[in-house]
């Protein structure tokens, strides 16, 4: 499903993990003298055209609505699917038993109460649309990843993912971005998922801040292949609890992989 790592990422990853699994005409131009205008006359400028103002799309879990509000919201692939560049779709109070994408370079904001519960799916949440930001979602039981990003100038912000369950050996992430440049992954809470916490896999430029990760099966942040990665005052503590960490958590905190990244 994912695309292969380069040999040598991927061969210190596994060290790491043993045993887990014509010419141009010349042209004279006259000038035109044009006389003035004569008294009591102005100039006419004809009026600009103004962009179009942003939308917002309203979504609950049973939808039945217009999409005006959340007492009449449509439901959230409705309203994705309803959405234009530069909109909002706000994620009502519930719970989406599904699966969502996101195409476009729109806002998906939660309101709080807001979960995402991606049981039975492979991601919680898929980003191809190049500057789109998700925000304020709970995304829980994914079996991939929470929260995947593949395309460039997305914003990650103040989401909890939780619970993420790959199966067998699959090598995933509850926040992935992978060969997407511009990342922002931003003050978001990442916990008890059986997977890394969040990985930047050859995605150069990221900014991960302020993220709180805790308690997840391996790796709490892995930054693979991508230079000008910074990685600033995240909480990063009682990650790797699975083999081949022997359930200490030691040493799977920040693990860099043929990268230029700064911890701190």
């Amino acid at each position: 499903r994912r695309q292969a790592r380069s040999s040598t990422a991927h061969d210190a990853v596994g060290a790491m993990r043993a045993r887990r699994h014509g010419a141009s005409a010349r042209t004279s131009v006259r000038r035109r003298v044009r006389a003035p205008p004569p008294p009591g006359c102005g100039i006419a400028f004809a009026p600009s055209l103004a962009a179009a103002a942003a939308t917002v799309h309203y979504a609950s879990p049973a939808g039945g609505g217009s999409g005006a509000s959340c007492a009449s919201a449509l439901t959230l692939g409705q309203a994705l699917a309803a959405a234009t560049a530069g909109d909002t779709v706000i994620a009502c109070p519930g719970t989406y038993h599904q699966s969502v994408k996101v195409a476009k370079a729109i806002t998906l904001r939660g309101q709080p109460g807001a979960i995402i519960d991606a049981k039975g799916n492979m991601d919680g949440i898929d980003v191809t649309g190049a500057n789109a930001t998700i925000t304020g979602l709970i995304v829980e039981n994914a079996q991939f990843s929470g929260i995947s990003v593949t395309a460039r100038g997305v914003t990650i912000s103040r989401d909890t993912v939780e619970r993420t369950k790959p199966p067998g050996s699959a090598y995933e992430s509850a926040i992935s971005v992978t060969e997407a440049s511009g990342a922002r992954v931003l003050s978001n809470t990442v916990t008890s998922n059986e997977s890394d916490g969040i990985t930047i896999d050859q995605a150069p430029g990221a900014l991960v801040k302020s993220n709180t990760v805790r308690g997840n099966a391996f790796t709490g942040i892995l930054v693979i292949g991508s230079s000008g990665v910074s990685v600033l005052n995240n909480d990063v503590r009682s990650n790797g609890y699975l083999a081949p960490y022997g359930g200490t958590g030691a040493g799977a905190g920040i693990y860099l992989c043929d990268s230029a990244a700064y911890p701190s």
